[in-house]
């Protein structure tokens, strides 16, 4: 049997700032099942490392394969940088709030998000820059790497992508959300939980530098974006609340701040930063895709609706599904075989033929005499809308729930895909991998379908060509 035992070390080590040798003595006794005594000493050359560097992995060479989380096992322990209890956390917290009139993050989701608004502002009011590090989280560069706390990245007003995300989760850690740190090869994203348990991804290298610099909302815009690529690549997602609450990893105890650290930082936002309440926000990165129904209509059986008609065609082929449409200023729409049994899930395409036509995913079918949406896109002029259709004495009626929006996400030519996920009576929509906006809705509660959709205006015959069609649930623990 053996018993781990681990030293205490006393806090003058955050001291340090570069590599330290030191000599460890360990003097042990023990007895034996005869009450024999026995003593010994050992005594080991070690080495600290300075309180800003980070050892990536404890394996040695011999016990590390290629894989990429091998080389990057010790990553856990990056919840020590997260000083939520610093006080150069709580007085930039501070300013925070007073930026944000006095949000109360942890109450709701409109406030946390002022809340995390006014964060990013108020740190590129301050020009805290993001700057490149190299070959950052590569099997190349694994060994060590300098990691700032935020008390750094205030002082120096610059970080790198873990710095910054790591400055960002503990300002919000600071408040009462949650926060996850999501690693990969080459990057480091903060992920902050909201209220209702959603969660915003934010790309706080959008802090960038001189005139390359991000608002907000593109922050967020791009945090879906590598949130959503994450899957596809190695990658660790730190919880933060977890690990430091629950998993013994501790903030060091760091020096008391001089008088004037905080001399020079601005406390307010001017009218190019001011406050106000994004809609940006995605799903809580926790829980397994389940895959509900996939075609690439390479096989017609697959149940879709055929039909051709004068004003319209709905058709399986040479691999796709299409929907023409000869008629000006008209409509159709094929929902797809399965129907859905909770309101939870998400449905994609790609739309890899689209001529002059506008086209899109309809989503939130009860039945096709109740309300439903649809959510469309034109690539030739790069616009995109969600519009609700339902019957009003007995005629057909539209809503508009999101106008025609420009956006360079969408492809003017080549394949897009088209992404819509619905949670309840919160619908969020992406393009090529690209969060655009999240809208409310009349949700159903289950047995919901979703399907395909075109439409025309004066410029006819024209055919939609889809392929790849997928919906997925996600499985929450």
């Amino acid at each position: 049997m053996v018993d781990l035992y681990y030293p205490i070390i006393s806090s003058q080590v955050t001291r340090l700032k570069t590599r330290t040798p030191v000599q460890l003595y360990v003097k042990y006794e023990y007895k034996d099942g005869k009450g024999q005594s026995y003593s010994d000493e050992i005594a080991e050359h070690l080495e600290f490392l300075g309180i800003n560097q980070f050892l990536w992995s404890n394996l040695r060479d011999e016990e590390r394969s290629d894989d990429w989380i091998d080389h990057f096992n010790n990553a856990p322990f990056v919840a020590a940088f997260v000083t939520r209890m610093d006080d150069a956390v709580k007085q930039f917290a501070g300013f925070i709030s007073e930026a944000a009139g006095g949000a109360a993050a942890s109450q709701s989701d409109d406030e946390a998000l002022k809340w995390l608004q006014a964060a990013y502002n108020l740190m590129l009011e301050n020009n805290i820059v993001y700057q490149t590090p190299s070959g950052f989280l590569t099997t190349e560069q694994a060994t060590v790497q300098e990691i700032k706390f935020p008390r750094d990245v205030f002082r120096d007003k610059s970080g790198t992508c873990i710095d910054l995300a790591i400055t960002y989760a503990a300002l919000a850690e600071s408040v009462g959300l949650n926060s996850w740190l999501l690693i990969i090869p080459e990057h480091c994203l903060p992920i902050i939980g909201l209220p209702s348990g959603k969660v915003v991804p934010v790309e706080t290298t959008g802090l960038g530098g001189g005139t390359n610099r991000a608002n907000f909302e593109v922050a967020i815009r791009a945090g879906s974006e590598r949130l959503n690529q994450a899957a596809q690549k190695p990658h660790k997602l730190l919880d933060i609340r977890d690990l430091l609450s629950n998993e013994g990893i501790q903030n060091p105890e760091l020096p008391p701040l001089t008088t004037d650290f905080f001399c020079g930082i601005k406390r307010t936002l001017t009218g190019t930063t001011q406050v106000e309440t994004p809609t940006s926000t995605t799903e809580k990165p926790s829980g397994k895709e389940t895959v509900l129904f996939a075609d690439d209509f390479s096989n017609r059986n697959t149940g879709w609706f055929e039909e051709n008609t004068s004003s319209d065609k709905y058709s399986y082929n040479n691999g796709r599904f299409e929907l023409t449409i000869y008629k000006k200023n008209w409509w159709c729409g094929a929902s797809a075989p399965p129907v859905i049994a909770a309101n939870s899930y998400t449905v994609q395409t790609d739309m890899v033929d689209y001529g002059n036509s506008t086209y899109g995913i309809i989503f939130n079918i009860s039945d096709w005499d109740q309300p439903f949406y649809y959510f469309i896109v034109n690539s030739q002029t790069q616009l995109f809308a969600v519009e609700k259709r339902f019957l009003e004495d007995n005629e057909v009626k539209w809503e508009t729930i999101i106008g025609a929006t420009k956006s360079n996400y969408i492809n003017a030519s080549g394949v897009n895909r088209l992404k819509v996920h619905q949670e309840g009576d919160t619908v969020s929509l992406y393009i090529n991998g690209n969060f655009l906006i999240s809208a409310k809705i009349q949700s159903y509660n289950s047995n919901i379908k979703v399907g395909l959709c075109a439409q025309t205006g004066d410029d006819v015959p024209a055919t939609a060509s889809f392929d790849n069609f997928l919906i997925t649930a996600v499985a929450t623990k």
